[in-house]
């Protein structure tokens, strides 16, 4: 097979493929936005996904959502994000779903402490392996 074919197999050559674009600084930024968010999902082909504040969660939207678990008031201050997607809750700090979530079933992997960022681009990683039915190479790549 060819190195290229090999290449773009991997999430290594997803990295390539983004930075090429432009996209790796926010790959590499703490705080990330919902448009920061939606841009780099565009990038990695992620389809059907929603970024939105925790309160507007919508358990009958069959695509991904990553939520802000911040206030959606007048101040829009963002605290974190967490994604839903087939019925899975994912946390990148580890922890368990909010009450409005509980129904999900939780995914309790750490991929980060609380004291750094990037809980979005967690969320879109994990939501990655999940739409191309990796969640063993993400278990086993990213395992803390």
């Amino acid at each position: 097979m060819k190195k290229s074919k090999l290449i773009k197999r991997s999430l290594e050559s997803l990295t390539i493929k983004l930075y090429q674009k432009n996209t790796h600084a926010l790959l590499r930024a703490d705080e990330t936005s919902n448009l920061d968010l939606l841009q780099i999902a565009a990038e990695m082909r992620i389809e059907s996904l929603k970024v939105d504040w925790l309160q507007n969660y919508d358990p009958s939207y069959d695509g991904a959502q990553i939520l802000n678990l911040g206030s959606s008031s007048k101040e829009r201050e963002g605290t974190h994000w967490v994604a839903a997607y087939r019925g899975k809750y994912f946390d990148s700090f580890g922890l368990p779903p909010p009450p409005q979530l509980k129904h999900l079933e939780w995914v309790p992997i750490q991929e980060q402490s609380v004291d750094q960022g990037r809980c979005g681009q967690w969320c879109l990683i994990w939501i990655w392996h999940m739409q191309h039915n990796e969640m063993d190479k993400f278990y086993t790549s990213y395992k803390r």
